[in-house]
């Protein structure tokens, strides 16, 4: 599991069980995984929901978080860690510990480290789906050829360096790909854990090919790369932040806002 202890808001307390089973309701599966299970009723159906898949040093991850109110929670990181994290539905905002504000949003993903110590996330009622894929020492093959990657690692070793972020990518075409075998495979299987380390080998190095390939802007890819834009950009005043998306983008202020519109859940 990652080294994560979920804290549900106050309220919430009375209503809690916990246990290892799936709810009927989860969207997405990975089927030869363990699974922890935090569930309470409060206003609607809210749970917390870990499956977790450890292959070899790698250990690939689905977190499922719904709620029903907009809810407070805390995070409890036991140790340091870092990890390819992809946002798979949902977007919000985390306060991420000697970093500050933290963007999650849909089809994006980075390679991010993430301290020991509390931290929390502002959720607004919904479904949120998170992949966490830890590639083990496998990370430590492109240190030497982005600085960037080695800097993260160097975070994970007490090399402390507060108030950096990875940039933020979209899930390209590429990226889905690689994440749909990974939930589409069965249990059971001998060469389950030979596939698994194969897809996060290729998602690993195609994160490093993301880093150092021009963006691209294409209609096919286009809700991944502006929300990735968004998120880097995220300090900027809000007025700067449309003028660039409208020069950087090619769109019209009335064409974006129709898209917000219909981005909008």
């Amino acid at each position: 599991m990652i080294p994560f202890e979920f804290i549900v808001p106050k309220a919430a307390t009375p209503f809690l069980c916990k246990s290892a089973t799936i709810p009927l309701t989860q969207e997405i599966r990975l089927p030869y995984s363990n699974c922890r299970l935090q569930q309470w009723t409060l206003n609607g159906t809210n749970y917390i929901l870990e499956q977790s898949y450890e292959n070899n040093g790698s250990l690939v991850t689905l977190l499922t978080i719904v709620v029903s109110n907009f809810s407070l929670i805390k995070i409890n990181c036991l140790q340091s860690f870092s990890s390819l994290l992809y946002t798979l539905k949902g977007s919000c905002f985390a306060n991420l510990r000697g970093y500050g504000c933290l963007p999650l949003f849909t089809d994006n993903y980075t390679l991010q480290y993430v301290p020991k110590g509390t931290h929390k996330v502002l959720f607004s009622p919904g479904t949120y789906h998170y992949l966490y894929v830890n590639p083990g020492q496998q990370i430590n093959l492109l240190a030497p050829h982005d600085a960037g990657i080695g800097k993260i690692i160097a975070l994970e070793k007490d090399i402390h360096e507060d108030g950096k972020l990875a940039n933020r990518l979209p899930i390209d075409p590429t990226v889905k790909g690689f994440i749909d075998q990974l939930l589409s495979l069965k249990d059971n299987t001998a060469e389950l854990p030979f596939t698994v380390s194969s897809i996060v080998t290729s998602l690993l190095f195609q994160y490093y090919k993301q880093l150092h390939q021009p963006e691209r802007n294409d209609g096919a890819n286009f809700r991944a790369t502006l929300n990735a834009y968004l998120a880097n950009h995220i300090e900027l005043p809000v007025n700067e932040i449309i003028k660039n998306l409208k020069s950087h983008f090619f769109i019209e202020g009335r064409p974006l806002r129709m898209y917000w519109k219909k981005s909008s859940p």
